[in-house]
């Protein structure tokens, strides 16, 4: 879980190696198979509050529709059984919706 709700509700966690947002269901689920021990950059973009963009490494991973707050109370733990068992690094939350090339700058570290 890397960001949930204290038991069942909205979250973006990890399942069978695959990066899933889930709303009452699973409203994307990565192309993009993460392996453990490796680092990844994440950017989950939202615009026009129902479009959503997923980005892994600087690239596009696909995309989703979801009208709707995510509210989020956790981060690195969801129901007590779904503890974040890794890093977590630079986390960033923007009050605007950031495009590829800003994605790309922020991955470099620039």
């Amino acid at each position: 879980m890397l960001l949930g709700q204290e038991g069942p509700g909205q979250n973006i966690n990890f399942h069978d190696g695959r990066l899933h947002i889930h709303a009452s269901k699973d409203i994307y689920t990565s192309k993009t198979i993460f392996k453990p021990g490796e680092w990844y950059h994440v950017a989950i973009v939202r615009s026009d509050y129902q479009n959503l963009k997923v980005y892994v490494n600087g690239e596009p991973d696909g995309t989703a529709f979801w009208v709707g707050c995510f509210m989020p109370k956790a981060i690195g733990r969801g129901d007590a059984d779904s503890s974040f068992d890794g890093l977590i690094d630079e986390l960033n939350i923007f009050s605007y919706a950031i495009d590829e090339d800003e994605i790309k700058s922020l991955m470099a570290g620039k």
